[in-house]
């Protein structure tokens, strides 16, 4: 059989102002690999192995100190997403979301995926949509586009606004 040529997904950053949101794409992007190379056909050991070789030294040295059992791939998983999964403050997560303004620079599609990432840690539960909405609407850049938003009197994020 022939070695696949997919490249393994990038290091980890463990040095990512939140590793927590760093360590779910990574991981998203370390299962797609894991797919791509057919490596679910493999022992537990390997797919271990391969996740910890990706993942750099840094990962390695935390994950040998972890506790509880790690026989397989995804008790290795499990045990770095409880490492990495810190326990949220939900109002600061909150002021964090509701801080982030765009960026001159930075395309309407970029600043809701930015937001669609903090969003997910401040328990909006169904209101979250609207949560959404309304950030945008309070801190998107461009002010033709604010008041396009205010004039409509149904948005719906699945109806992306274009600038």
């Amino acid at each position: 059989m022939a070695e696949s040529v997919l490249p393994p997904p990038t290091k980890f950053n463990i040095e990512a102002t939140d590793a927590y949101i760093e360590w779910k794409a990574w991981i998203e992007s370390f299962n797609i690999y894991v797919v791509g190379v057919e490596l679910e056909k493999k022992s537990n050991g390997v797919q271990t192995a391969t996740m910890l070789h990706c993942l750099g030294p840094a990962v390695q040295r935390i994950f040998r100190t972890l506790p509880g059992k790690k026989e397989s791939f995804k008790d290795a998983v499990e045990a770095l997403e409880g490492y990495f999964a810190p326990r949220r403050n939900v109002v600061a997560e909150r002021h964090k979301f509701r801080s982030r303004k765009q960026n001159a620079d930075e395309t309407i599609d970029a600043y809701l995926t930015s937001l669609r990432e903090l969003v997910k840690t401040c328990e909006f539960g169904v209101l979250e949509d609207k949560m959404l909405r309304d950030q945008i609407v309070e801190k998107c850049y461009s002010k033709q586009l604010r008041e396009r938003l205010l004039a409509q009197e149904e948005l719906d994020l699945g109806l992306r606004p274009s600038e």
